[in-house]
């Protein structure tokens, strides 16, 4: 007796995206955009993804990620400055105009101190002082930590840590050319040592 062998086909929905297999048989095959999809065969013992060159002779060489940042990566330049005999109120209207915290206190083309808006709230407010009548010479703080634009962010952090200040002024040949607070160095995550594979 002959015997008789059923073949089985498989058979595509109109919707390029549902194809239909043999009972029990379901494989995950990428779809094109195209009604007629085909079915590429893939070699055995190979990933779903094909190797590259360099993966297939052997593993990638590897490069090393240069993620060092300096102070002018990071700084806010062109610093709001004023005179130290500028008032306490108009520093204050200074801080609002630019959306700073911060007034450099300048004398004679040098830096001679920084005014914070805490310094006003707690050294005119809360001494119940008047704002207009003030200036910022009497108040702004005179120990300044400082570093060059072209110095390493790791080294703010360094003097931040030990020396637990909250701001950092940058200056270029004396002059000041911005300003890194603590909170900018927060917002810059330390980077860690990494590599990448060196891709042809």
């Amino acid at each position: 007796m002959k015997a008789v062998t059923h073949a089985r086909t498989w058979s595509f929905e109109h919707s390029p995206d549902v194809i239909r297999l043999p009972r029990r048989i379901w494989l995950n095959v990428p779809v094109t955009s195209s009604r007629s999809a085909r079915l590429r065969p893939v070699p055995a013992g190979s990933d779903s993804e094909p190797a590259s060159a360099a993966g297939a002779s052997g593993s990638a060489p590897v490069q090393e990620v240069n993620a060092t940042k300096t102070m002018r990566d990071i700084m806010s330049a062109a610093p709001v400055c004023m005179a130290p005999g500028e008032s306490a109120f108009a520093a204050a209207r200074a801080m609002r105009r630019h959306a700073t915290g911060t007034v450099l206190v300048l004398a004679g083309g040098r830096l001679r101190g920084l005014v914070t808006e805490q310094d006003i709230t707690v050294r005119v407010l809360a001494e119940n002082r008047d704002p207009r009548a003030t200036p910022i010479g009497d108040i702004c703080g005179g120990e300044l930590t400082t570093l060059g634009p072209d110095d390493d962010v790791a080294e703010a952090r360094r003097l931040v840590r030990e020396r637990a200040v909250r701001r950092i002024m940058v200056l270029q040949d004396g002059a000041p050319v911005g300003v890194v607070s603590a909170a900018d160095l927060a917002l810059d995550p330390d980077p860690a040592p990494c590599v990448r594979p060196d891709r042809p």
